[in-house]
C-alpha cells in the first residue's frame, strides 16, 4: 500500500504559483535540489516588492528557511518531496489530501478545497507539501487535482 504525508503551508504573498517557473510544482529528490530551489526562489522574489512586502522580508525569509528545515539529507535518503502551489483569494480556504496516484510517470494529487462561503480578501499562497517514499514508481511530472467543497450554509433567524 502507498504510503505518503501531506503538509498544508501559508503564505502571505502576492500571487506566485504560476509564476517563476512554468509550473506550479517542484519535484525535490536532494537537499541540494532543494537548495537550489530556495535560492531560485528567494532571487526572484527579491525581484518583486508586490510579492514580498518591503518590511515584511526578514519575517518571510525567517519563516521559508523554517518551512525547509525539516528536509535534510537524513530525509532525502529515503523520500522525495512535491511542492505544489496553489494561489487562492482567501486564507480561510483550508486543503485536505485525498490521496495520490503514480502511473506513466505522472503524480497525480488529488486535494479536496474547502471553501467557506464568505470569505477574506487577502490573497494567500498556499504550498501543498507532499512527502513520498522513494519506492513509489518513478514520476516526471505532476498535476494537483482540486476537488471543492464548500462549509455548511448558515442561516440567519429573522427577528424582524
Amino acid at each position: 500500500m502507498s504510503k505518503a504525508t501531506f503538509h498544508v503551508n501559508r503564505f502571505f504573498l502576492g500571487s506566485i504559483g504560476n509564476f517563476s517557473v512554468q509550473e506550479s510544482y517542484a519535484i525535490i529528490r536532494s537537499s541540494v535540489e532543494l537548495e537550489n530551489h530556495k535560492h531560485d526562489l528567494l532571487a526572484f522574489l527579491k525581484l518583486d516588492t508586490a510579492i514580498v512586502p518591503l518590511g515584511y522580508w526578514e519575517t518571510f525569509e525567517r519563516d521559508l528557511n523554517e518551512f525547509y528545515s525539516p528536509y535534510d539529507d537524513e530525509f532525502f535518503k529515503q523520500n522525495n518531496l512535491v511542492m505544489a502551489i496553489v494561489d487562492q483569494g482567501s486564507s480561510l480556504v483550508n486543503y485536505e489530501f485525498v490521496g495520490f496516484e503514480i502511473e506513466f510517470g505522472l503524480l497525480t494529487i488529488n486535494v479536496k478545497r474547502k471553501a467557506p462561503m464568505i470569505q477574506t480578501m487577502d490573497f494567500v499562497t498556499w504550498v501543498l507539501n507532499l512527502e513520498l517514499n522513494k519506492s513509489e514508481k518513478e514520476f516526471y511530472s505532476v498535476q494537483v487535482i482540486l476537488t471543492d467543497e464548500e462549509y455548511p450554509t448558515y442561516r440567519y433567524h429573522d427577528i424582524s
